[in-house]
């Protein structure tokens, strides 16, 4: 048990907030509450499975009693005959007629006696069977319901949930967990519910016959109670270990599998097994007691089950010998001490494998009752005009809940306009992802406020919010469905005729003060991915949009123009581009920016840029420069390098190097990323293609400094012949 004790410590230590366990398990009445609720059980179905419970726990209770009936019938025959033979002596013909009717008579009572039996046991056959159905259909809508409810749990998380532990582990939980509590109703409580029906009439029974068999029968039930309980507050404990040693587990597993790539290449086969084996190991331990209780477990309760028989029968025989029982009424009583002993056995069994289920369940039940992300709130309200014309912070500052000594940010003040395109630089951990996700309502500050369209960003719908934004990201990943799909992510896909019948809806939904789903058009899709130079190869695709993608069958830069183009299907108020053209050569480049620039004059919107190219930067209305979570200083590209002792011009310069600012620049070449992604450019699935090693031509004046995101120098993925992106480092 200490060592069990410690095995929950390390838990608890591991496990993020706020499905952190609690300091005090819930008790297992919480638990099962908080399953039923999750249930949710139609109510003729759950009556029925109750009706045949009971059903078929009254033909098995008259089992024995038939039973005994039918050999009391069976045996009575030639004592009969015998008696009345000897009682019409020499009569011959009286006799035999005696005999013949004795004999009759007692064929015809072991007839309706077996009749009966059979009757009830096909009784018993078919509640049983209806009462297993029945019960599995429950179970069927457990899981369905459980999985369902626990993954929009998963998915509701806080930012800081993910931030703080792999959602590996959590979503072992979807799997293992949710299958230890199907297993707890459709097995569990179905036998449990069958022998406790069982145990009181069994008991019932032997107190109307024979006081000194249940007497016996209670002295060693209690014992069987007793380790039952014993051992299911054990089972308990040890099965929420066993699920979160499970979840470890299965965590260092989907860390290796999904960054194969990676593993491959820094050759960590032989670690990540060591590391996977070690985590095994700690499951093992976790098993090995289980299986040393169990052990002792079964030694007692079949002692016990034995012993019940041997005292039922000395108590039962010695009343028999007393003239207190008769023969049939014995064999009786010794037939229902088997079945109640048998029950009673068997529902301490399954006493156990509840609380092993319950304790399986409690993480489960935390994740479920762990509150959503605020950032999800559905209020129902938008700014005026149902439109971003600017996003302003005001003195925000932010510390994550994972490290609560360092401020991410302190006191950053910034605004962006419809129509104005503001970049962001710094060094590493300045702050720009941090406010990036301030911004997007990712996470909301700890001081300070966002002001979205005149509204504090808290007071906003968040399906509202969510469908005016969109983010391109340096690395972003694909969903395994078709290229449409996910250009069209999180988007509802209609016809033209919908579209323009949506777009009534959303006026009469601005007047209701409801909310109307993000919509779009196969026109758009198409429209989007020609905007992100994307078309081109999607149309070389075998299928074309249609083609089912994933990230390990199209190159970085494949994958990057998907999402440019998934970012501007939506017609984003605010667009947020986070080294959205790092992984395109300069040709590509151009043409992603001549979309972009298409895009931002088709009507204003608020752009958020981070970028570590020059080029990139040097154009925004605005280049504010971020040191250790604060604003150093601000300004146009001219403008700071023309301020003596500027932040960005040291950047500028130090990267310069002796070539000056004409040659290659990158602001921030430490964050700049390296070498292949996971299906990135060494993931293509063409069989023609190839990452070049050969040294690549110089890209121009905005060339990376360290070929930071690769170059794209071909359609590559999928289509027919073309390479693969190709990527230089230094």
């Amino acid at each position: 048990m200490g060592l069990l004790a410690t095995d929950r410590l390390t838990t608890t230590a591991t496990t993020p907030n706020p499905q952190a366990s609690p300091s005090s398990p819930p008790s297992a009445a919480a638990v099962a509450g908080r399953l039923w609720r999750v249930l949710d059980p139609p109510p003729f179905l759950l009556a029925g499975a109750c009706l045949f419970l009971v059903a078929a726990a009254v033909a098995e209770l008259a089992v024995p009693a038939l039973t005994s009936a039918t050999i009391e019938a069976a045996t009575s025959g030639p004592g009969k005959v015998a008696a009345i033979t000897g009682l019409f002596g020499r009569k011959a013909s009286a006799a035999a007629a005696a005999s013949a009717a004795a004999s009759a008579s007692a064929e015809a009572a072991l007839r309706t006696a077996v009749t009966r039996l059979a009757c009830v046991a096909f009784m018993y056959g078919s509640c049983a069977a209806a009462r297993g159905g029945l019960f599995t259909l429950l179970n069927t809508q457990l899981v369905h319901n459980l999985r369902t409810q626990l993954f929009g749990a998963l998915v509701a998380a806080p930012s800081d949930f993910f931030d703080s532990g792999d959602a590996a582990g959590a979503a072992t939980r979807l799997g293992a967990d949710c299958a230890a509590v199907a297993r707890c109703l459709s097995t569990n409580l179905n036998v449990a519910a069958r022998n406790l029906l069982a145990v009181v009439g069994g008991a019932a029974y032997l107190c109307a016959a024979s006081q000194e068999a249940a007497t016996a029968c209670a002295g060693v039930g209690a014992v069987l109670a007793a380790v039952a309980v014993l051992y299911g507050a054990y089972s308990r404990a040890a099965a929420r270990a066993y699920q979160d040693r499970l979840a470890d587990a299965g965590g260092v597993a989907e860390q290796a599998l999904g960054r194969a790539s990676t593993v491959r290449a820094l050759g960590g086969e032989g670690a990540e097994a060591a590391r996977y084996g070690h985590a095994l190991n700690r499951l093992r331990r976790v098993a090995n007691r289980q299986a040393a209780a169990y052990f002792a477990v079964i030694a007692a309760n079949a002692s016990a089950y034995n012993l019940a028989k041997a005292v039922a029968l000395a108590a039962a025989g010695g009343a028999a010998l007393r003239g207190g029982l008769s023969a049939p009424a014995l064999t009786a009583v010794l037939l229902y001490v088997d079945a109640t002993a048998s029950a009673l056995l068997s529902l301490c069994d399954q006493f156990g494998a509840v609380m092993e289920a319950l304790g399986a369940a409690e993480r489960v039940v935390a994740y479920l009752d762990a509150p959503p992300a605020p950032q999800l709130a559905r209020t129902g309200v938008a700014p005026p005009g149902r439109h971003i014309l600017s996003v302003v912070l005001e003195n925000v500052s932010y510390t994550y809940p994972s490290r609560p000594g360092v401020q991410a940010l302190a006191g950053v003040s910034l605004r962006l306009d419809a129509g104005r395109r503001v970049a962001l630089v710094g060094g590493s951990g300045s702050g720009k992802s941090t406010l990036v996700q301030l911004v997007l309502r990712l996470r909301d500050p700890d001081g300070g406020r966002v002001m979205v369209g005149g509204m504090d960003a808290t007071a906003i719908d968040a399906a509202w919010l969510r469908g005016r934004v969109a983010l391109v990201e340096q690395e972003p990943r694909l969903f395994a469905d078709t290229v449409a799909a996910n250009i069209a992510y999180g988007l509802e896909v209609v016809s033209e005729g919908e579209s323009r019948g949506g777009a009534a809806a959303s006026s009469t939904a601005a007047a209701s003060s409801t909310i109307p789903p993000p919509r779009t058009t196969r026109a758009a899709i198409i429209a989007a991915a020609v905007a992100a130079n994307a078309h081109a190869f999607i149309s070389a695709l075998p299928s074309g949009y249609d083609t089912p993608v994933t990230d390990r069958l199209l190159s970085g830069g494949q994958r990057q123009r998907i999402a440019l183009a998934r970012a501007l299907v939506r017609d984003p108020d605010l667009l947020v581009l986070d080294e959205a053209t790092a992984a395109l050569d300069a040709e590509s480049e151009a043409a992603v920016q001549a979309g972009l620039d298409a895009a931002a004059a088709a009507r204003p919107r608020c752009t958020l840029i981070i970028a570590h190219r020059l080029s990139t930067v040097r154009t925004a209305d605005e280049i504010v420069v971020m040191e250790a979570g604060r604003v150093a200083e601000r300004g146009t590209h001219a403008g700071l390098l023309a301020t003596p002792g500027s932040a960005y011009a040291a950047l500028v310069a130090r990267q310069a190097g002796a070539g000056g600012l004409g040659g290659v620049v990158d602001l921030a070449p430490h964050e700049s990323r390296r070498g292949t992604g996971e299906g990135g450019e060494d993931g293509g699935a063409s069989p023609s293609s190839s990452s070049s090693s050969s040294p690549l031509p110089e890209e121009g004046p905005d060339a990376m400094m360290d070929g930071a995101g690769g170059r794209e120098s071909g359609e590559g993925g999928l289509a027919p012949s073309g390479p693969l992106d190709t990527q230089r480092e230094r």
